[in-house]
């Protein structure tokens, strides 16, 4: 029982952080494509007023930055989505100081390449690391049906001593009660009846 539940807990864990990794992850990648559509615009038209659209896609990139931060991450995975925060604020900086027809604008749009291929590389790591979780329940299962076998497995000849030793604490009794019966039909009425066994046949025993 203590292993189902444990199997049980962990596989609403692993559950969860796998509709979490892949919510975050798809998150991720659109507001990453949403930011160098804007970004893209912005170097082309030559239009400082869609700034404002971009950092309001900004505002959701954050966010699913932040979701995706509260995910179980190991350090290489960390690292990967420091790397791509640290891109995308320099390409903010650049299209808000530079301005959009400066080659730092152009160059740092180009970024964004290389940050949809991070952002896929991590989604990738975190589907691998649900994937690993999900082989370790496979284990934990296995290890508790081992379990149970070999606990039912000894088990047997437990059931076996008790169902044999509450045989010879109940039939004894009324072995001694039949034995008794037949003695007073009997007319042996001089052979006093002794019972031994639980409390209610050993009353019986003496009003016989």
């Amino acid at each position: 029982a203590i292993s189902v539940d444990q199997l049980a807990n962990r596989s609403q864990n692993a559950v969860y952080q796998a509709v979490q990794a892949t919510q975050s992850g798809r998150r991720l990648a659109q507001q990453l494509t949403a930011l160098e559509r804007t970004a893209r615009q912005i170097v082309i038209l030559d239009d400082r007023s869609l700034l404002d659209a971009y950092a309001a896609n900004r505002r959701q990139f954050e966010q699913a930055v932040a979701e995706f931060t509260n995910l179980p991450l190991d350090a290489e995975q960390k690292s990967a989505l420091e790397d791509i925060v640290r891109g995308e604020a320099a390409v903010f900086a650049a299209l808000s100081g530079a301005g959009p027809k400066s080659p730092q604008a152009g160059t740092a749009v180009e970024r964004f390449i290389g940050l949809s291929e991070q952002a896929q590389a991590l989604v990738a790591r975190s589907n691998a690391q649900i994937d690993r979780e999900v082989e370790a329940m496979r284990d934990t299962a296995d290890r508790a049906q081992r379990i149970t076998f070999w606990q039912l497995l000894a088990l047997v000849p437990v059931v076996v001593f008790l169902v044999i030793g509450f045989s010879i604490l109940i039939t004894r009794p009324i072995r001694q009660i039949d034995a008794a019966i037949r003695r007073l039909g009997g007319g042996q009425l001089r052979v006093p009846v002794a019972v031994n066994g639980p409390q209610d046949l050993e009353q019986l025993g003496e009003r016989l």
